[in-house]
């Protein structure tokens, strides 16, 4: 998971990681620090489903 906006965690840090981990994708969300109420649920579905997998 990264966001576009995300000065801290760099997206393209997280894609050069997916990349390189097997069956994986990377799933955008909205930046928690300038949308917290758009990040929240989200990333708890996107948890979910990969817990429910």
């Amino acid at each position: 998971m990264s966001s576009p906006r995300d000065d801290l965690h760099l997206e393209s840090v997280a894609s050069a990681i997916a990349n390189a981990l097997p069956n994986s994708q990377l799933v955008p969300l909205p930046a928690r620090y300038h949308e917290p109420a758009a990040y929240q649920k989200p990333l708890n579905q996107h948890i979910n489903q990969f817990l429910n997998s």
